[in-house]
């Protein structure tokens, strides 16, 4: 008994490392999911004079009022302008993806600032680059950006996807646009 007993625990032994071996490849190693945004050249300035890309990113989230502006520097904006700062911001849904991106789990964070801060930023006013990207962050899959684009891709392994899902949780946010 006592032979096949070794045998056996050899055996379980193998078969826990090969276990441990597996998941320690797919939570920091393996790529489910590589989210694909690519910046174009096209720019579109907001006419905000700002100082940093934190303010742009501020003006866009809306938390700029009226009464930071003095009379003069509304009349030289644009009406456009003029009606989404009447208003307290840009767009709302931009505003609450934002809110969300503001609240995205640690290790998300530099790959979320690296998009924002390419495609908003501040460069005397605030500047704007047209985007597109995979879902979710976008509508298409993209194999690759188109010449002269700037792409930056988002890995997502299985600790980037344990931390997502466990926000999209607490958040009540749907993740099924991942497709994994």
């Amino acid at each position: 008994m006592g032979r096949g007993l070794k045998i056996f625990l050899i055996i379980v032994g193998i078969l826990v490392l090969l276990i441990l071996f597996i998941g320690v490849y797919f939570y920091y190693f393996y790529v489910f999911k590589v989210l694909r945004v690519c910046v174009t050249d096209e720019k579109e300035d907001l006419f905000v004079k700002c100082d940093s890309n934190d303010y742009c990113l501020d003006y866009v989230k809306g938390n700029l009022t009226l009464k930071e502006y003095n009379e003069e520097e509304l009349t030289n904006l644009p009406e456009f302008i003029r009606e989404k700062i009447k208003e307290g911001g840009v767009a709302e849904r931009l505003n609450e993806t934002l809110e969300l991106i503001d609240d995205i789990p640690e290790i998300l964070k530099d790959d979320v600032e690296r998009v924002t801060n390419r495609i908003l930023y501040c460069d005397n006013t605030c500047k704007f680059n047209n985007f597109y990207a995979t879902p979710p962050l976008g509508d298409k899959e993209i194999e690759r950006c188109d010449e002269g684009d700037t792409e930056i891709l988002i890995e997502l392994r299985g600790k980037e996807l344990l931390a997502l899902l466990s926000w999209a949780k607490e958040k009540g946010v749907g993740l099924s646009v991942l497709e994994i």
